[in-house]
């Protein structure tokens, strides 16, 4: 028999609409003995198909199959999601499913469409807590015996065919939400929640993911896996993809699968979240990466915007700029680190602007066209770069009152083009008396160029060719103001040489020797010395 259960919808984020719940395990969307109206809802119950509804999964949903094309303004899940898993005891699974692959009669893929045009506040997925927040899940399950508790390892799938967002009644661009979040009042240390959409999700509005919830310690998992392509686009403009500022130490954790390819605008990632980039992934407008954020790329990270990096970015796979416009800056919390095995992987087209962040190279992939362009951040900051790596690129391009420590491993070489590119002004200039290096752990020969100066450019009215000044490079063990450029045929470049510091030891070999030879200069003849002890004892016989 079918129960009638009160509202849990978060009324206040909507627009005229009512709701319908599932309650049938294993039911198809078509059915009506799937769906039933709350007990302030008077009217008939009808199958979920319209942009003033919202589908609500019950407690004891386990699984439904979407056997058509659906129209919704909202999908949210009860608090208790989950609880149909309670005979399986404490620390199991639960497993609820929407599956949209090969749902329909003929045997085709089903679909969701979302659109926001009566939904004011965009959450279009999202766990309810009894109208608390739109932002709440908790999954608990019945232990049959000791009350209620968390579900351990929660994991809602969407499985095939597509989720479409829209926004049918504004024609400028919206935002859609989709959130997975715990009780606010709970430490979710241990647990494990995940949306896996393996279904391809298609949106004309910007999209926000939001993981929020839970205390600032607590380490629980709220992750979102993209199984499947994400295409945001509106006619000719892409939009723009957020992953949502976290409360929890772990924060929202987004992947996006091997074999998939993504198109979107920008990339905005907030403060404690990160993104796995297993995939492709096609961005087309200015992105940022905010401070304690972490972007990893094993797959094809394409982009025509500028990237700004507060957090940290690691390059396993390939980056590459797909205009002649983009450029990454690396700023003063930031950290990009290249991993990437193949010569030419990673390549900016502009280069690689450090902005007092740290630079970390641990392989030879940049393109050898780079140019690493070392900027002075307003708060004084030095730009750092650790070379763990033989590493090819073009040159640096150094800035008017910028400090830069390069960090050598003790075995490594920079090679180059040549030093320094200079265009004679405030951008890009030769080392001079306004520019800061630093050389830590280096030996001879680390920094190797094929020219003294950059020939590429012409201009007679700029010292463009103009020659570094080595003086101000100050290196640890080496003499002030001792390097300069030596070739060696063996390599067919200039090697960055200078005067080593002696060590306290040979200091004291050298004094030693000297201080024997000065007193042996100083001695008498053999047959003629007289010592102290031979005066004395004469004076005693």
């Amino acid at each position: 028999m079918k129960k009638i259960l009160f509202s849990v919808i978060a009324t206040f984020q909507f627009v005229g609409v009512s709701s319908a719940y599932l309650y049938t395990p294993g039911g198809t969307w078509s059915s009506e003995s799937s769906w039933v109206r709350s007990t302030s809802d008077t009217s008939p119950v009808v199958v979920p198909d319209s942009n003033d509804i919202i589908a609500n999964l019950y407690w004891s949903f386990t699984d439904i199959n979407v056997d058509g094309d659906y129209t919704l303004s909202a999908l949210s899940m009860n608090r208790d999601i989950g609880a149909a898993w309670s005979s399986k005891g404490p620390g199991d699974i639960a497993r609820p499913t929407v599956n949209l692959s090969g749902t329909k009669p003929d045997g085709s893929d089903g679909s969701i469409n979302f659109d926001i045009a009566n939904n004011s506040g965009g959450y279009v997925i999202y766990g309810s807590n009894n109208g608390e927040s739109v932002t709440t899940l908790n999954a608990y399950k019945n232990s049959n015996s000791t009350g209620v508790f968390h579900t351990y390892d929660w994991r809602m799938t969407f499985n095939g065919g597509q989720i479409n967002i829209t926004d049918s009644a504004n024609t400028g661009t919206r935002t859609a939400y989709i959130s997975i979040s715990g009780d606010t009042a709970a430490d979710w240390t241990g647990y494990t929640y995940v949306y896996d959409f393996s279904s391809a999700i298609n949106s004309t509005e910007n999209l926000t993911l939001k993981g929020w919830g839970g205390s600032d310690t607590s380490t629980g998992v709220f992750k979102m896996e993209f199984n499947n392509s994400v295409n945001l686009k509106n006619g000719d403009t892409y939009q723009k993809l957020a992953l949502s500022d976290t409360k929890t130490k772990t924060g929202l954790m987004v992947s996006m699968a091997a074999g998939t390819t993504s198109n979107i605008g920008a990339l905005e990632m907030g403060v404690n979240t990160s993104l796995v980039l297993d995939g492709t992934l096609n961005v087309n407008a200015k992105s940022s990466i905010a401070s304690g954020a972490k972007f990893t790329i094993n797959g094809v990270y394409k982009y025509s915007g500028s990237l700004a990096i507060n957090g940290e970015l690691e390059v396993n796979g390939i980056l590459n700029a797909v205009s002649s416009d983009p450029y990454i800056t690396v700023n003063s919390t930031g950290k990009l680190t290249v991993n990437s095995a193949n010569k030419g992987a990673f390549y900016t087209y502009t280069g690689v602007r450090v902005s007092g962040g740290t630079l970390v190279i641990n392989s030879d992939s940049f393109n050898a066209s780079q140019k690493l362009w070392m900027l002075t951040p307003s708060n004084g900051a030095t730009n750092v770069i650790e070379l763990n790596s033989d590493a090819s690129l073009y040159s640096f391009c150094w800035i008017t009152d910028s400090k830069t420590q390069i960090i050598f491993d003790g075995e490594s070489v920079l090679h180059l083009k040549n030093l320094s590119s200079n265009n004679g002004d405030y951008w890009s200039r030769a080392l001079d008396e306004t520019i800061g290096l630093e050389l830590v752990n280096y030996k001879n020969g680390l920094i190797q160029v094929d020219r003294l100066t950059d020939n590429s450019w012409t201009d007679p009215d700029r010292t463009k060719n103009a020659t570094d000044n080595l003086e101000y490079i100050v290196a640890d063990g080496f003499e002030a103001g001792s390097m300069e450029w030596v070739w060696h045929d063996e390599t067919s470049t200039y090697w960055l040489e200078g005067a080593a510091i002696p060590e306290p030891s040979v200091f004291a070999f050298l004094f030693g020797g000297f201080a024997s030879g000065y007193i042996s200069w100083r001695m008498p003849p053999v047959a003629c010395r007289t010592t102290f002890f031979q005066s004395t004892m004469r004076g005693v016989v």
